[in-house]
């Protein structure tokens, strides 16, 4: 079994029988994020806590280079995700220590205008 599997597992064994049949990381982020969200609105603490310990793990040496698959896929499939869903803006502080947020500020702000960016590190960084 992969690594990104056996972790996913770990932190998320919840969803074991999906994470046995992803295919591939991104294919799993996409089905992470959608159950995040769903999470966020339930406060379901224990899955998205469990979501960002398998997310730092993801973008961790661990897991590989940053330029491995693994990096890529959280950080297009979920991070992206997380920026230009605005509902979830007001939660990042509480979700990320600075360092992280600054560590996955270029992917959750992929695409976004400067005037955008500095809204988003407003939002981050008072509250």
């Amino acid at each position: 079994m992969s690594s990104w599997r056996r972790k996913a597992i770990e932190f998320l064994p919840e969803m074991k029988q999906l994470i046995e049949t992803s295919e591939t990381p991104g294919e799993l982020w996409r089905v992470i994020y959608q159950d995040f969200v769903l999470a966020v609105e339930l406060k379901n603490r224990k899955f998205i806590h469990g979501v960002l310990a398998y997310l730092a793990w993801c973008t961790s040496e661990a897991a590989g280079p940053a330029s491995s698959n693994i990096h890529h896929a959280a950080s297009s499939c979920f991070l992206e995700n997380i920026g230009h869903n605005r509902q979830l803006w007001p939660y990042l502080n509480t979700w990320f220590s600075k360092a992280q947020f600054e560590q996955y500020k270029g992917a959750i702000c992929s695409g976004f205008s400067q005037e955008k960016i500095e809204e988003l590190e407003s939002i981050f960084y008072k509250g």
